[in-house]
């Protein structure tokens, strides 16, 4: 049979320990454990400490380097604007500037467009009276050639009434003739008893009438015609003379 011990029991199996002294050591075995495990040691356990904490916080320097730089003109106007001011680019002073240099340019481009428009107008009013003038040259020199044909078809007439010979034929045609130049404006001038006009009259004599005023036409040698306020050609008259 085995001796009784009285003493108080031990610990452990070493014996002599006091069982509040083991506690102690204990809680502070565990603690130096659990801090080394925060900070993420290389204990005994393999670097499991590491795991436990996760990836380490990125740095003010990471986070700056990992995002884009501006381009040179937006670090450029973040120097100078300085969030109380415009931006130099909406300065007011530059707007207004630039609204005047382009108002001045709008100007000019009016005046030149004014200008080009009243040439273009001038030229096409040119053009058609030019036009206009070439073509009443031309019908001018056909219907001066119509009336020498009728100047000889009136001398024959004339000339078989002296000899009493039947001109009825000859009147006929003459009347056509009047007609066709008629419908294209062409009128007599009006001579006998009028003062003579150098645009309208051609004086080929003159003649002593104290009864008349001065440079009266007394005769028309040749008839004369206009055509749309043109001399086609003047009348050749004879005039008067006081003495």
């Amino acid at each position: 049979m085995m001796p009784q011990n009285d003493g108080p029991p031990t610990g452990d199996r070493g014996g002599g320990r006091d069982p509040g002294a083991a506690a102690e050591t204990d809680s502070a075995a565990d603690g130096e454990i659990a801090i080394e495990d925060v900070a993420g040691g290389d204990g005994g356990n393999g670097g499991s400490g590491g795991d436990a904490t996760g990836p380490e916080p990125a740095t003010a320097a990471d986070a700056a380097g990992s995002e884009p730089e501006p381009d040179d003109g937006s670090l450029t106007r973040g120097a100078e604007h300085d969030g109380t001011s415009p931006p130099p680019d909406m300065d007011p002073a530059r707007l207004y500037g630039m609204l005047q240099a382009e108002a001045a340019k709008s100007s000019r481009y009016e005046q030149k467009l004014k200008l080009a428009l009243a040439d273009y107008q001038n030229l096409t009013k040119r053009t058609a009276s030019e036009i206009e003038a070439g073509v009443a040259a031309k019908l001018g020199g056909l219907v001066s050639d119509v009336l020498g044909v009728r100047d000889d078809f009136v001398r024959a007439r004339d000339t078989f009434a002296r000899e009493q010979v039947d001109t009825e034929g000859l009147d006929s045609i003459l009347r056509n003739v009047d007609s066709v130049l008629e419908r294209y404006d062409v009128r007599p001038i009006d001579a006998l008893g009028e003062i003579f006009d150098p645009n309208m009259h051609e004086a080929v004599s003159s003649e002593v009438d104290p009864m008349l005023d001065e440079n009266t036409i007394t005769k028309e040698l040749r008839r004369g015609y206009v055509m749309k306020n043109t001399i086609i050609r003047p009348s050749m008259v004879v005039i008067s003379k006081k003495e």
